[in-house]
Parts: structure tokens; C-alpha cells; sequence
């Protein structure tokens, strides 16, 4: 049981930098004609990428840990 609730808290995690990266892809379509911005937009992009394969990489090897 307690590790099936730190499973969950584990994906709760993950789904924070997922939703930060939906939201950035979003804003970085409607605001395809200033340059300045989509050049911003994706610097963030590729970091919140970066953070959510760090962030998926430490969930899985926790999850083998537990099973």
C-alpha cells in the first residue's frame, strides 16, 4: 500500500514539468510571429524537455527500486 501512494506522489511530480511544457508549446503557437518571443519560448521549451526526462529517468529507476 505504501509504496502504490509514493508511486502516485512520484507521478504527481512528473506531471508538473509535463503540464509546464504543454503550456509553453501552446503560447509558442499563438505567438508564432514575434521572433524575440518564440526564440524565448523555445529556450524554455528545450529546458522544461530536459527537466522532464531528468524528472522521468529518477521516477522509473525509483519505481525498479521499489518492485
Amino acid at each position: 500500500m505504501e509504496d502504490s501512494v509514493f508511486l502516485l506522489f512520484l507521478i504527481a511530480i512528473l506531471l508538473s514539468p509535463l503540464v509546464w511544457t504543454v503550456s509553453i508549446v501552446v503560447r509558442l503557437i499563438r505567438r508564432k510571429d514575434d521572433w524575440k518571443e518564440v526564440h524565448k519560448l523555445k529556450l524554455l521549451l528545450t529546458a522544461s524537455v530536459i527537466v522532464l526526462l531528468i524528472e522521468a529517468a529518477l521516477v522509473f529507476s525509483v519505481a525498479l527500486m521499489i518492485h
